[in-house]
C-alpha cells in the first residue's frame, strides 16, 4: 500500500507540474505570428542597413575626411578670409602646385 501512495504522490506531481509548464504556454493567432513575423523582418533588414552603412564609411573614410578637408578650406576662402588670408593661400597654392 505504500508503494501505491508513493507513486500516486509521485504522479500527482507530476501532473501539477504539468499544468504549470501547459499555462505558461501561450498560443498565438496567425495574425499575431504574422506580426512577430514582419516586425523581425524589418528589425534584420535595420540591421543589415546599419552594417553595409558602417562598412561604406569604414571603406571610404580616407575619402570622406578629403571632402571635409576640401569644403572646410573652400568656406573658409568664401566667406571669412580677409584680403591678407587669400594671399598667404595663393603662395601656399603655388608651393603645392610645385610639389605635384
Amino acid at each position: 500500500m505504500e508503494t501505491e501512495s508513493k507513486e500516486e504522490v509521485k504522479t500527482e506531481q507530476v501532473d501539477k507540474a504539468a499544468d504549470k509548464s501547459s499555462d505558461a504556454v501561450k498560443t498565438y493567432t496567425q495574425e499575431e505570428v504574422n506580426e512577430m513575423i514582419s516586425k523581425r523582418i524589418e528589425r534584420e533588414r535595420k540591421n543589415q542597413a546599419e552594417e553595409l552603412s558602417k562598412a561604406k564609411d569604414e571603406a571610404n573614410k580616407a575619402r570622406k575626411l578629403y571632402i571635409n578637408k576640401r569644403s572646410t578650406a573652400k568656406s573658409f576662402i568664401l566667406k571669412l578670409a580677409t584680403k591678407e588670408d587669400l594671399e598667404k593661400m595663393k603662395e601656399y597654392i603655388t608651393q603645392r602646385e610645385k610639389e605635384l
